[in-house]
């Protein structure tokens, strides 16, 4: 992949752009967490008829928010899970990341490229189906949590990109801060998308197994 990509939120008043590289990785996850989030964003088409979320793994440094800043928003599934941004205005997911600054590593799902400019094809080839237990349907070539193959390659690209600088600028954080205070879902808002306390810990764990 050699050029950039085009980002939209649905009514189009959040728009950036994606710096496209090599360090562009694609995964699609089937875990009750990303399945959940799509529920309560009332985003159904984010998912795929197996239930999986594709999303493209870059680093913080490759998001640049042109416009719409001003309507990000951030919750948390859990008081301990990954902080998962959209769009105010027509809650278009945008990116999750993790809750410290300095983490070199953002999973951005595929619906907030603009599907007007960019085909599925620009993103490159889909590397790992991830938490395919979960799935609804079979997901050939699923893994049914993550493969250590993937664990070990986020971990060692993770180190890399920290020691190279690439969590900055960071297109979500101010100051070291989120730019908005992330909040986290309360029992009743869990149970009403599916999630409930013998699921936190998937939740939780996510993303360090290349989870969005």
């Amino acid at each position: 992949m050699s050029s950039d990509l085009p980002l939209r939120c649905a009514c189009g008043r959040v728009t950036g752009r994606a710096l496209a590289s090599a360090r562009v990785f694609r995964i699609v996850c089937h875990c009750r967490g990303c399945q959940a989030y799509a529920r309560w964003l009332g985003r159904l088409e984010l998912l795929d008829d197996a239930g999986g979320t594709d999303i493209v793994q870059l680093t913080p440094s490759q998001l640049r928010l042109e416009t719409g800043v001003d309507q990000l928003d951030c919750v948390r599934l859990t008081d301990a899970g990954a902080l998962r941004w959209h769009a105010r205005c027509c809650r278009t997911p945008i990116a999750n990341s993790l809750a410290q600054a300095w983490a070199p590593w953002l999973g951005m799902p595929r619906l907030f490229v603009d599907a007007r400019q960019v085909g599925a094809d620009a993103l490159g080839p889909v590397r790992f189906r991830i938490h395919a237990r979960h799935a609804r349907a079979a997901v050939p070539g699923g893994h049914p949590t993550g493969p250590l193959s993937l664990i070990l390659g986020t971990l060692g690209r993770s180190l890399r990109d920290a020691a190279l600088g690439r969590a900055r600028p960071h297109p979500l954080f101010l100051d070291g801060r989120p730019r908005v205070p992330a909040r986290a879902l309360t029992e009743a808002e869990r149970a009403a998308i599916g999630l409930g306390a013998s699921t936190q810990l998937v939740v939780r764990r996510a993303p360090a197994r290349g989870c969005g």
